[in-house]
């Protein structure tokens, strides 16, 4: 008769711990990267196109501001006056230097609407202004 034997059988084992990390961290990743574009999207505006654009994403030095057809300025979702987005910007600058403002416009929006606010930021010395286009199809 044959007697059992203690030794466990050796098999092949796949350690999944590393695997399930890099999912978790994919998932946060992506839950992150799309709260910034809900957070930027505040007003809803037709931008203009370009052949290449850069990702949307909202950084701690950046402040969005959106112009609509209406020639209407926001602030996230809030509608403010050129006197009141001038002081807001005053008061950023102050806490953060390199304040970088992007600028969504309705594609439909005159540059001479959007030409004071520019001055005004170079007078400032805003250290940069990006402008939203989507890209073509």
């Amino acid at each position: 008769m044959k007697v059992p034997s203690t030794r466990k059988r050796q098999g092949i084992h796949f350690n999944l711990t590393p695997l399930i990390d890099v999912v978790f961290l994919l998932i946060i990743f992506f839950l992150v990267s799309s709260h910034f574009v809900r957070t930027e999207a505040g007003v809803e505006v037709n931008l203009p196109s370009m052949g290449l654009s850069e990702a949307d994403s909202p950084l701690p030095n950046h402040l969005v501001i959106t112009i609509t057809k209406n020639v209407k300025w926001y602030i996230n979702k809030s509608e403010y006056q050129m006197d009141e987005i001038k002081n807001k910007i005053l008061k950023e600058l102050k806490a953060t230097p390199d304040l970088v403002i992007k600028l969504r416009c309705d594609e439909e929006v005159k540059y001479r609407v959007v030409e004071p606010f520019i001055r005004f930021c170079q007078s400032q010395d805003v250290s940069e202004i990006q402008f939203a286009t989507k890209n073509r199809k």
